[in-house]
């Protein structure tokens, strides 16, 4: 539907005594025309448009919670004594880090002001100069919700769909002046260029009653409320380095995985989030379902911060193995400290907080604790947390056990036998069987140092663990993939799913223009390696490998050359697959993202440095970016010795990732230029086989 037709039919009617006027939504711009003064808007879309959605009955405009608001070119004035009703049709897709305002006017934060409003724990709330109508009520995410705000001589009030919700007796201001601003707290404050007070969601038939103020009556809402939250394509349209293969939320910020599962028919991912932005704040659970670890749905926040001991932020959590009704456990921020808390499983995949709080704060003489893992023992449960000394002088895990998985006991340290954990503090630990023996994993926070996850494999006794040998290993080659989230498939194999983080210092403009930040990793299958019982080799799924049906190339027994050999490019995601046979002393070079002035060393170019027979692969990054923030640089991985080296490598916009040798890697890459998609293989040596192919 055209906008200027999706215009007609939406938002607002502004009455005013004598005359009415209509907003809409003309050429991207918000228009707000009427005969008693009240100015044009405007649509301020620095990063995103606003987009008109039909959803249902409702039309609406679509806010992304960071860049997306409406605000008059000039200031207005009304009089609340006289009697005023602000009003619209209202469906969050995520809350606010700060209130975020259906409708503000204001000019200054110590000013006089109105504003109807939605708070960072959901709860709206209406007001003008001092009084306040709030209610405990929390609105729903995805739902279409009727919020009202009425004031006249004797006081403010709020109605939720037709209903009064909340009162503040009193005589308000007799004027208000100020810009009007729809879908904006202009004054919620920001992190860095990031704003706070933006709505993320749906608002429609927005209206403004000047003149006796009554109960509100909204029409009927659609018929069972639902309403089409999910992110438009059109903000990601020419994003071209956002992946599209590896399972992403639709913005914001993204990091750690957690609590994967198989939940029936789906499977569930969940993930460090914030909707809002691509910055750190604010933490919920992201959600991600697949049928087959292949493609996959967003669906809402699966865990949300409460005003409690979580009130900063849900942040990593697992299942309680074995629980009945399943539930998990999860760590709680309040901005002083953190906490651990037990939620429930609902049938929607979402979690259902209980009065369960394990922990309010680390146990005296410890450093902080996070990320709980849950572990079945024979006598009930056990719950590694992550952990340090407040000296800073070792990594280590804390313990607590439960018999009934509800009431948890701490316990102390737990036993990790000899393992060399280095730095200062524990985080994400996992703890599960694999292939036979136990594994303990762990993503260590060193001091100046890159992050990188480690893993032991070794035995378990109920109590403490024991390695089979104390050096860790790390879990990717190039350690720029880190804390695997794990599960069984029902099929005897593990799945992992971790985060492969901004390898770069991109700056927070950059970050907030392109709309996202960290993406997670493909799935893996992982089992014991066939070359050394005490590592974990990985493979894609077949489903995953089966998507990529539409062949581009393909080469057997052609030898390598100096000069190389464009082989395709990756305009769109596309999957290498290829067994190259390299003598010893030689080395093959694939290029991914390279532009196709790359040979004469002028050119953006991503490289692997293939030599197998000394076991060494090298990512080479050191001319991937001209961007001047990029991490430019070449990190070295260990494969075991051998002619033949077998790859499986997706590109996937800035996301490269897949196996060499069966060993898991996964890398962001930044190159600014456009054409930087060729694809090419040279080098010494023999491609036995090479495929190349894209989806459908």
């Amino acid at each position: 539907m055209r906008a200027d037709r999706v215009a007609a039919a939406l938002v607002a009617a502004v009455l005013a005594a004598g005359g009415a006027s209509a907003l809409g939504l003309e050429e991207e711009r918000l228009v707000l025309a009427a005969p008693q003064g009240w100015p044009a808007f405007v649509a301020r879309t620095p990063h995103r448009p606003l987009v008109p959605v039909v959803d249902g009955e409702v039309a609406s405009l679509r806010f992304d919670g960071n860049s997306t608001y409406g605000e008059s070119v000039a200031p207005v004035t009304v009089a609340p004594r006289e009697g005023l009703t602000v009003s619209a049709w209202v469906a969050l897709a995520s809350p606010p880090v700060e209130a975020a305002a259906v409708v503000s006017i204001a000019t200054d934060p110590g000013a006089p002001a109105l504003r109807l409003a939605v708070g960072p724990w959901r709860q709206p709330e209406f007001v003008v100069g001092d009084l306040r109508a709030a209610s405990f009520d929390a609105v729903p995410l995805g739902r279409w919700v009727h919020l009202a705000g009425v004031v006249d001589a004797d006081g403010a009030r709020l109605y939720v769909d037709g209903e009064r919700v909340a009162e503040s007796p009193g005589a308000p201001p007799e004027a208000i002046t100020g810009g009007v601003s729809i879908g904006r707290d202009p004054f919620a404050g920001a992190r860095d260029v990031h704003p706070y007070g933006i709505w993320n969601g749906l608002l429609g038939e927005i209206a403004v009653a000047r003149g006796a103020a009554g109960p509100p009556t909204p029409r009927a809402a659609p018929a069972d409320r639902a309403a089409d939250v999910s992110v438009p394509p059109a903000w990601f349209a020419e994003r071209s380095l956002r992946p599209r293969v590896h399972p992403m939320p639709p913005a914001g910020w993204t990091n750690e995985p957690h609590a994967l599962i198989r939940d029936g028919d789906v499977w569930r991912l969940y993930h460090q989030a914030n909707p809002n932005g691509a910055f750190w704040d604010h933490i919920v659970w992201g959600h991600l379902a697949s049928e087959d670890l292949s493609r996959w749905e967003a669906r809402p926040p699966a865990l949300l911060p409460s005003t409690g001991f979580d009130r900063r932020g849900a942040w990593v959590g697992n299942l309680v193995p074995g629980s009945d009704p399943p539930a998990i456990l999860y760590t709680g921020v309040d901005g002083h400290r953190s906490g651990l808390g037990r939620a429930e499983l609902q049938a929607d995949g979402g979690f259902l907080r209980t009065e369960d709080t394990i922990a309010y704060d680390t146990p005296p003489g410890w450093q902080d604790m996070r990320d709980p893992y849950p572990v079945r023992t024979p006598e009930g449960w056990l719950t590694l947390v992550g952990s340090g000394l407040p000296d800073d002088s070792r990594a280590l895990i804390l313990a607590f056990t439960s018999q009934d998985g509800v009431s948890w006991d701490f316990v102390g340290e737990f036993d990790t036998g000899d393992a060399a954990m280095p730095g200062q503090y524990w985080e994400l630990p996992v703890l599960r069987r694999f292939g036979g023996r136990w594994l303990l994993m762990g993503t260590p926070v060193i001091r100046d140092a890159h992050a990188r996850t480690l893993y032991w494999l070794g035995d378990f006794d109920g109590v403490g663990f024991v390695p089979a040998r104390p050096q860790g290993i790390d879990y990717s080659l190039f350690g720029t993939m880190l804390a695997p989230t794990l599960a069984d498939d029902g099929a005897g194999r593990t799945v992992a799913i971790g985060v492969i983080p901004d390898g770069g210092q991109r700056p927070e403009p950059e970050r907030r223009e392109a709309g996202w930040v960290h993406a997670l990793s493909l799935p893996y299958l992982l089992s014991p390696c066939a070359d050394d019982e005490g590592a974990i080799c990985a493979a894609l799924p077949p489903a995953l490998v089966e998507s990529f049906e539409q062949p581009l190339a393909s080469i057997e027994g052609v030898s390598l050359s100096a000069e190389g050999e464009t082989i395709g490019s990756s305009e769109e995601p596309v999957l290498l697959r290829a067994t190259l046979a390299i003598p010893p002393g030689g080395e093959a070079a694939i290029d991914l993202l390279a532009a196709s002035g790359g040979d004469d060393g002028a050119g953006e170019r991503t490289r692997l440095r293939l030599r197998p027979a000394e076991g060494i692969v090298v990512l080479d990054r050191t001319r991937a970016s001209n961007a001047p923030w990029a991490q430019n640089d070449a990190r070295t991985g260990s494969v075991p010795a051998g002619e033949v080296v077998e790859v499986a490598i997706v590109v996937d916009g800035a996301a490269v990732s897949g196996t060499i040798a069966g060993r898991p890697f996964g890398v962001l890459v930044y190159p600014q230029d456009e054409e930087a998609r060729r694809i090419a293989v040279a080098g010494e040596g023999v491609i036995r086989e090479l495929t190349l192919s894209s989806r459908r």
